[in-house]
């Protein structure tokens, strides 16, 4: 049985974690975005608040994705955005980081390669 201590840290955490899709990603580093003022808004307050931002390998992927076909300066914004991973430690639902840098790096370069 959980102690009521344990109770409270357990639903304090979970209310503090948020699950964040490609969207959420792509409007806060897109500056001509629709949405970036509000992602970014969204961003500073999970940083202010503690929050545990969640995501999966998908929206990695299609993250990436969306960067480097309608970013700017797509390849080098998809690559920043997969550093940034790296450095954050972006966490899975199970609380497993979800890419090494090493696999960010060979994708990131074959994506380069194909273009």
């Amino acid at each position: 049985m959980i102690g009521p201590v344990h109770q409270v840290s357990v639903r304090a955490a979970i209310n503090r974690t948020r699950l964040f899709d490609s969207g959420g990603f792509f409007a806060h580093l897109v500056s001509k975005d629709a949405l970036h003022t509000r992602a970014t808004e969204l961003f500073a307050r999970a940083e202010r608040e503690g929050w545990h931002l969640v995501t999966t390998n998908a929206v990695v992927y299609e993250t990436h994705a969306l960067l480097v076909n309608r970013a700017r300066d797509g390849r080098e914004a998809g690559l920043r955005f997969l550093e940034h991973v790296e450095r954050n430690d972006v966490i899975d639902g199970s609380g497993r980081k979800i890419i090494k840098y090493s696999d960010a790096m060979s994708a990131a370069e074959q994506r380069l390669g194909e273009v």
